[in-house]
């Protein structure tokens, strides 16, 4: 993390809780809340820091005045005793040693108080340090009563810690790599076994009871419930099997359950809230009582934790216009934006509602928008031309669509509209081109071949047109040409 931007962090930090900071592993939930708004322009506005610029410096953070003055004191009292001690050289009988080790842990002293490294060089600083203040004790350097006895009492303090922290370390271990099985078998997309998985999350649990791992079977059973969903979609609900509807409502308390539980342990994790948000968001598509209420609470909460982050105001005015609620969808959309002017996502969904409102030209002022920002996104500049086409500028509909498949030959559908744009114009060689490539590709695509048909005899595009096919492509709810995926 840069300098300016942890120190703009801990300023704000210590002037909420001065003392003793936000508490350990709280940086992360101070950062979200003091975010410079400056970043949400950048590459890095989704990015969430840990810590701050230096090991050191982020206990500042995290334990406030009082942890960040204790490190102070402790360097300075290693330094001075160092430095005086490097004037004794004729009173050391093992200088080389004791120089060494106060060189070296002195440099990874420095490391930590200007970087975050890993666990491995911690770990190695200290070790380094206490060889150092264990040769000065022995040496008489530094005067310690009773320094036998303290020694024994600190050796079984610190074999007390080790046993302690390698038993939490054996238990959190174990719980990731099972964890880390069921993540892999989730990405593995041609042998999910979903059962196995939940069983690998369960198992997780059972040796380290974590927020994330709940969050992971919250997941799970939206999974599970998006699989019984679509294998159902176009059926009737009175055809629809009762103990398919039975198992939907069981996998959904499953998942809130799963849900609140992840919030009782973090209630300051804003995940845990977008992970409730999810669940009662698909709740409410399904009808279910009070779900999109729950929903929108949860998002709600998400944001107190996280205020400066676009991308839960957009997930708020997603679920308002399912509801559609459009006037609150566009008010998310706008709070999005004044928090990432940039935000192509939020700007391609205010187009989208505004094409359901018959605001067609406010759509394409927004994807233009858009377009100047993102000049590399072909789905930005086919969404444009569609518009253009919808609004029966055909010319303009040409250039963009143009755009779209010089950044992605094999944009099918893209091509299609450029053909069709190019016959409006009555450039009919043009549009036989654009469908010729296309026809290459999708040489069993009817519509493709009727519509070529007509084209290479100077005919309008969709002359003597017979369902299923109709001459509004721009209407139908899919579009006309399913995509080939390239390898």
């Amino acid at each position: 993390m840069p300098w300016q931007i942890a120190l703009d962090v801990t300023s704000d930090t210590i002037k909420s809780t001065p003392l003793f900071g936000a508490g350990p592993n709280n940086f992360t939930n101070e950062f979200l809340l003091n975010k410079p708004l400056i970043l949400n322009s950048s590459n890095f506005w989704n990015i969430e820091f840990n810590s701050g610029s230096g090991f050191i410096s982020t206990f500042f953070v995290t334990h406030g005045v009082v942890g960040g003055v204790l490190w102070i004191l402790f360097l300075v009292f290693f330094f001075i005793l160092g430095i005086k001690s490097l004037r004794k050289y004729n009173e050391i009988k093992n200088y080389p040693i004791y120089q060494s080790t106060f060189f070296l842990s002195s440099f990874l002293w420095i490391v930590l108080l200007i970087n975050n490294p890993s666990h491995v060089i911690i770990f190695f600083t200290f070790i380094v340090t206490g060889l150092f203040i264990g040769i000065i004790c022995y040496e008489n350097i530094l005067k310690v009563k009773e320094y036998k006895y303290w020694m024994k009492v600190s050796t079984i303090i610190i074999l007390i810690i080790v046993i302690l922290w390698t038993t939490v370390y054996i238990r959190k271990a174990v719980a990731l790599a099972y964890f880390q099985s069921g993540v892999g078998l989730l990405n593995n997309s041609q042998n999910r076994d979903i059962e196995k998985i939940e069983n690998n999350f369960k198992n997780s649990l059972i040796w380290d009871e974590s927020d994330i791992y709940y969050q992971a079977l919250s997941e799970i059973n939206i999974v599970k419930i998006n699989t019984l969903t679509q294998q159902n979609q176009n059926k009737d609900l009175k055809d629809i099997d009762p103990e398919v509807i039975k198992k939907v409502g069981e996998y959904i308390n499953d998942a809130v359950t799963y849900a609140n539980k992840a919030i009782t342990i973090d209630p300051e994790n804003y995940y845990n809230y977008i992970s409730a948000a999810r669940v009662y968001e698909l709740a409410a598509l399904l009808q279910i009582e009070n779900a999109y209420e729950n929903s929108k609470s949860s998002y709600t909460n998400a944001i107190k934790l996280n205020p400066y982050n676009p991308s839960l105001y957009l997930s708020l005015a997603k679920l308002e216009a399912s509801r559609n609620n459009m006037t609150e969808a566009q008010k998310y959309i706008g709070n999005a934006l004044q928090l990432k002017q940039n935000y192509i996502e939020a700007i391609f969904l205010l187009s989208q509602i505004q094409v359901s409102q018959g605001q067609i030209k406010e759509a394409i002022n927004s994807v233009k928008f858009a377009t100047q920002i993102n000049t590399n996104d072909p789905l930005l500049f086919f969404q444009l031309g569609l518009l253009h086409y919808n609004d029966k500028n055909y010319k303009d509909a040409v250039d963009a669509l143009l755009k779209a498949v010089t950044l992605n030959d094999q944009y099918a559908n893209a091509r299609y509209f450029l053909g069709l744009s190019y016959a409006r114009l009555n450039k009919y060689i043009d549009a036989v081109e654009q469908f010729e490539k296309i026809a290459e590709t999708n040489p069993d695509n009817n519509e493709v071949n009727f519509i070529l048909s007509n084209l290479k005899v100077g005919k309008s595009p969709f002359t003597d047109v017979k369902a299923p096919v109709d001459n509004k492509p721009e209407k139908r709810s899919t579009l006309p040409i399913k995509e080939k995926t390239t390898k």
